[in-house]
């Protein structure tokens, strides 16, 4: 039976916008968002001027559905017919009703307001209880097992550490530093602490997908040892703009595309023949190497490892706590790589959206199903054995929320949470990530 949607439209729209923008806030009669498979729920759509009155005019284009295939609700909000819209939804097995303004203003997480092609807001039925698609692999443990201890013995780790005068202060050195792995080299930035007490906490960070600030820099640190790791074989730089590095990376992509046929590195690989081919495959080993070696140093304090990533650092924290038992602490925001094969469900995949890339080439959707168990960040969460911390954006349009409940539901720790953001989209506020760096270096 299908995701049922029982809705009563308070208002119909029919108009186009106003001449004013329309400022477009979500809410629910629950601050959670979060209710009981068969429960009905209020969602609440309100148009305000930008300076925050309730507009008497204008109308929205507005969809609803269930986090997949079935649409729900296709239409207009009319704001001179009543403002704030309601609408009464329920679904009839575990999963989110998601709902989507095109072309309007709304407030960010910081109170700034932008301009949105698309606002979204989801309200969650039995979450606890959503699925993980992809199947248990019987030789995963014995895959990673073995390819570490391949990479171990064919490849030596050889370090390479030089430091960085620019980027050091009399609290922290700064360096470059990298690691061999199969047919090319990891990348990081590090910083050490000048004048903290030894031995340090060690924080490992992993970068969002995609070329920029947030993958070419990294700020130092003062109280611990920090390493973050990016994903392309060349040095990041965090004056990557005056270099001309992005022609570099765009000249790496256009290559991966000729090679592979897809869009972007984090699908490159996936439909070859082994799962050893899939471009996150070597760095997945060369990282978690890397990390015995940085927790084997004399300065590092053992019963402080800690992990923290965003989007594909997210994704990642799923794949290293859960091959890596030396983490002791975790936090996992808007994680991607999760709930790879949604779509076989009827509900949206996680990023990078493998099998929708690849459904129109039946060879290579095949391939892909083959190889994806061996990545879904789910697989990995079962493994995990340090305390989690998931942040899940419920207005996230690249990391579904079904897709981040997938991995994290298979988290077996007891001191786990998952901390929801209603309001966010694909970021974190940041005082939320505040409070949970608190937690993580308690």
């Amino acid at each position: 039976m299908k995701n049922m949607l029982m809705f009563l439209v308070v208002a119909v729209a029919s108009m186009a916008f106003a001449a004013e923008p329309i400022l477009v806030e979500f809410s629910a009669d629950r601050k959670d968002c979060l209710y009981k498979v068969g429960e009905k729920a209020s969602l609440f759509v309100t148009g305000l001027t930008t300076n925050g009155q309730k507009v008497t005019s204008g109308s929205v284009r507005f969809v609803m559905d269930d986090c997949g295939t079935n649409m729900l609700y296709v239409g207009k909000v009319d704001f001179s017919k009543a403002n704030p819209a309601k609408y009464e939804v329920t679904l009839d097995k575990p999963g989110f009703v998601r709902c989507m303004v095109r072309n309007c203003y709304a407030k960010d997480y910081d109170g700034s307001v932008k301009e949105f092609s698309r606002r979204m807001y989801s309200l969650g039925f039995d979450v606890e209880k959503i699925k993980k698609v992809v199947p248990d692999n019987p030789d995963f443990d014995k895959f990673w097992s073995q390819a570490k201890a391949k990479l171990e013995r064919d490849v030596p780790i050889d370090v390479q550490m030089r430091e960085v005068p620019e980027r050091s202060t009399e609290y922290f050195t700064y360096y470059r530093i990298s690691f061999a792995t199969y047919k090319q080299r990891i990348h990081a930035y590090m910083s050490v602490p000048k004048k903290a007490k030894k031995p340090y906490p060690l924080e490992i960070s992993v970068s969002s997908a995609g070329f920029g600030d947030h993958s070419n820099d990294m700020n130092g640190r003062r109280d611990r040892i920090s390493v973050f790791f990016t994903m392309f074989p060349f040095e990041p730089d965090w004056k990557w703009r005056e270099t001309g590095l992005e022609d570099k990376y765009n000249e790496f992509e256009k290559q991966l595309m000729q090679k592979y046929r897809v869009p972007g590195y984090s699908n490159a690989g996936i439909i070859e023949k082994s799962p050893e081919d899939y471009y996150y495959y070597p760095h997945i080993l060369g990282i978690d190497r890397a990390i015995n070696y940085l927790v084997s140093r004399d300065d590092v304090d053992r019963t402080k490892v800690w992990y923290q990533g965003t989007s594909q650092g997210g994704g990642f924290g799923f794949y290293l706590c859960g091959l890596n038992h030396s983490f002791t602490r975790s936090l996992i925001f808007v994680p991607g790589l999760c709930d790879l094969m949604g779509c076989l469900e009827g509900r949206r995949s996680g990023w990078p959206y493998f099998l929708e890339v690849y459904k129109k080439r039946p060879d290579e959707f095949a391939a892909a199903l083959k190889n994806i168990p061996y990545y879904d960040a789910a697989n990995f969460a079962s493994r995990i054995k340090c305390p989690v911390r998931v942040i899940i954006s419920f207005g996230d349009l690249v990391v579904s929320p079904t897709s981040a409940y997938s991995a994290y539901n298979e988290i077996k720790v007891k001191d786990k949470a998952a901390v929801i953001m209603p309001h966010c989209t694909h970021d974190v506020d940041p005082k939320v990530r505040q409070e949970l760096r608190r937690w993580m270096s308690r």
